[in-house]
């Protein structure tokens, strides 16, 4: 789901829409249909919402404004029981 999203600008400053952004991504993934059992709680974009810089990191200073676009998005998912199941960390650009 997060994949075929639509891909949210973050803005020219220093994490100028990180939770913006953020909040979007957490409503993608929790529109998704899950296993029964699963309630769409379970689901999250952990923050923060990092944007790359061209050349050797991912940090909160956006770079829309030179066209690098690239956002890295870590999701979690717990179990029923609170615990960590799986954290997955996905590149969308």
């Amino acid at each position: 789901m997060l994949y075929g999203a639509e891909r949210q600008d973050c803005g020219t400053a220093t994490a100028s829409r990180e939770a913006e952004v953020r909040a979007y991504y957490q409503q993608v993934v929790r529109t998704t249909t899950n296993p029964a059992g699963w309630p769409i709680e379970n689901i999250e974009v952990v923050a923060p919402v990092r944007f790359w810089d061209g050349s050797s990191t991912y940090q909160s200073t956006c770079y829309d404004d030179l066209g690098i676009s690239l956002q890295l998005i870590t999701l979690r998912v717990r179990n029923n029981d609170g615990e960590i199941v799986e954290t997955v960390e996905v590149v969308k650009g």
